[in-house]
């Protein structure tokens, strides 16, 4: 495994599962349980994808921003400030380490 990505960790534990990319409200019929979801927006109906979610990645806010406080009283390995590489893509296998803040591409 590679790493590929270092942010800032925001809720501890660790997540595998496939990269699902949210640009717009439009994207959240496509997540699936068990899913890593990479937030590229903030929107009050991501709550409910969250549900779903084994793992959290965003490239805004900090360990006080909402997809962070919604993660860590769910027990969601999140990581929040990461800037998301150009090899990453939806749907690749990927692992996150909410304890050192790492993305893996397996």
């Amino acid at each position: 495994m590679n790493i590929i990505a270092i942010g800032v960790p925001a809720s501890i534990g660790i997540a595998r599962g496939k990269a699902r990319f949210i640009k717009s409200d439009k994207d959240f019929k496509k997540i699936k349980k068990g899913d890593i979801i990479i937030s590229l927006i903030e929107h009050p109906l991501l709550n409910i994808s969250v549900m779903k979610c084994s793992g959290i990645i965003t490239n805004h806010g900090g360990i006080t921003c909402h997809l962070a406080i919604i993660a860590r009283e769910f027990k969601i390995p999140c990581i929040v400030g990461i800037k998301i590489p150009n090899i990453l893509k939806d749907g690749d296998d990927i692992l996150i380490d909410g304890n050192k803040g790492k993305v893996y591409k397996q």
